[in-house]
């Protein structure tokens, strides 16, 4: 684990490779806040007394510390952000204090995944930052992860209900397992889950995205932690794009690139700091 700061906006970077589970009370300091969850690669359950959230890479949730916090890795690999914010700064933002709390801000969201490029580019450039624009930068990220918050108090696993959200998890859990598979089809995930493929279309689209788009985003994401591994960086990215799924480099870079901001030849150049 290690620290940064962007301004006032303290933050940590988490990595593991094994399975641990850990209970952690509030520390000094941190009772007057909330601490906020940026899951990049493995699955995350956060549980306290405000609820439980099981966030998968993408996601995002705001948790309150407390004497019986749990949080667990699942995959048995982590790599996460969190994040610091004061109750000041939120109360400011949400004067009636209505804020989701322990609940996951999915990736499919509009907003989730603006706020996920935004400190994906952050981490890499943070140094090339003037003390202005990281003054303007630590109000635009503070401000944009309550705003998640107050936006998903409002309106809940974007309409569905919660039996549907729990199939949509294991669907998606399903599609995780078989990520590497090239002829993967919502067909397959649907039978296997015992529901038709119209079904899952329709819970995929309840959740603001189709099938094809949010698989399309988990194999990206799977192929931006292996190009920025530096302990593979024997693997070509050809090979890394055809192991995730990927027939065709051209589109490969294309979309790495509307998804990260950069080539994957140039993800590469600034592997991940450990």
């Amino acid at each position: 684990m290690w620290s940064f700061s962007l301004g006032r906006l303290i933050g940590a970077m988490h990595r593991s490779n094994s399975r641990q589970s850990r209970y952690a009370g509030p520390r000094s300091g941190l009772n007057s806040g909330y601490l906020f969850y940026y899951v990049r690669h493995g699955d995350l359950l956060l549980a306290s007394d405000d609820g439980e959230a099981h966030l998968l890479p993408g996601d995002m949730a705001l948790f309150r510390p407390c004497p019986m916090a749990e949080f667990r890795s699942l995959s048995g690999q982590i790599d996460m952000m969190a994040f610091f914010l004061p109750h000041k700064l939120v109360k400011r933002l949400s004067p009636d204090g209505e804020i989701a709390i322990c609940h996951k801000f999915p990736q499919s969201s509009g907003l989730v995944a603006c706020v996920s490029s935004l400190l994906e580019t952050v981490m890499q450039r943070h140094k090339d930052l003037t003390i202005e624009e990281i003054s303007f930068l630590q109000t635009v990220l503070s401000d944009a992860m309550v705003q998640l918050g107050v936006n998903h108090h409002t309106r809940p696993d974007f309409g569905l209900s919660s039996a549907q959200g729990e199939m949509l998890r294991a669907l998606q859990a399903i599609a995780m397992c078989r990520l590497e598979d090239p002829e993967l089809a919502p067909a397959a995930i649907a039978r296997e889950a015992g529901i038709s493929t119209r079904t899952l279309h329709r819970l995929f689209h309840a959740s603001g995205v189709t099938f094809r788009s949010w698989l399309k985003d988990r194999r990206l994401e799977r192929c931006r932690i292996e190009i920025t591994d530096p302990t593979r960086g024997d693997r070509t990215i050809a090979s890394v794009a055809l192991r995730w799924g990927f027939n065709d480099l051209t589109t490969f870079n294309r979309n790495f690139r509307e998804r990260y901001g950069v080539s994957p030849t140039m993800a590469r150049s600034a592997p991940m700091q450990e």
